[in-house]
């Protein structure tokens, strides 16, 4: 599972249904929550969260300029590429921080 840490900067809420907006080194990422219509007790703004996504949701793209509609959008360079026979790893530098993240 590949994840990120982050801080959560802003929630907006319809009934059970919450947009979270959390901050990655200076990089805004959105989540989609249903939750009750009580927020959990960590689900504040101020408090680290680990972003975690899962490796079959990840797109690469160069030169990606809106053709496909994705929200969260992490500007990076690939420092490394290891292919295997049915996995590659991506090592990805992502702003100042570098994470590995692993690929289908």
């Amino acid at each position: 599972m590949n994840k990120l840490p982050g801080t959560i900067t802003t929630i907006q809420q319809s009934g059970a249904i919450l947009l979270v907006d959390a901050d990655v080194n200076g990089q805004v990422f959105s989540a989609l929550l249903i939750e009750s219509t009580s927020r959990p007790e960590w689900l504040q703004i101020g408090n680290t969260v680990d972003l975690v996504f899962k490796e079959t949701e990840v797109s690469l793209a160069k030169n990606l300029s809106g053709q496909i509609s994705l929200r969260n959008r992490m500007p990076s360079v690939i420092l490394k590429i290891e292919k295997g026979e049915l996995l590659s790893q991506v090592f990805l530098k992502l702003m100042s921080s570098l994470y590995q993240f692993i690929i289908r």
